[in-house]
């Protein structure tokens, strides 16, 4: 008796549709090398320096799935990258649009907090 394979032509599982998007990076500065580490948000915006042996920045990621954003102080020496030693803080878009105010003058970054706005903006 032989048997042959029986295809089964059926959607993609949410699981699968979500494997397949694809994060979008807007750099506002140099690349800090991220190496794949947010593939599975739906954006990240950095901003990012480097010095002679060291590095500094901030970024800030996107899970619409989770519903966070994810706001990373980047910082490192020569040795590591830059999620080497820096801060963490996970929130809420709207906990996050609440604490932050792009004519604050305590903002080390105008322009990347401009840019995550525009793109929250996109989230409404």
């Amino acid at each position: 008796m032989t048997f042959l394979p029986i295809l089964y032509i059926m959607g993609k599982s949410k699981k699968e549709k979500d494997k397949e998007k694809t994060m979008k990076h807007y750099m506002l500065g140099e690349d800090p090398y991220l190496d794949g580490l947010f593939s599975d948000y739906d954006w990240v915006v950095s901003e990012y320096q480097y010095g002679s042996y060291e590095g500094w920045g901030e970024l800030v990621a996107y899970h619409s799935g989770r519903g966070i954003l994810e706001i990373h102080d980047l910082f490192h020496c020569s040795c590591y990258g830059p999620l080497e030693g820096g801060n963490v803080d996970r929130m809420s878009v709207d906990k996050y649009l609440q604490s932050v105010s792009i004519h604050d003058t305590d903002v080390e970054s105008t322009s990347l907090r401009s840019k995550v706005l525009e793109l929250l903006e996109g989230t409404k």
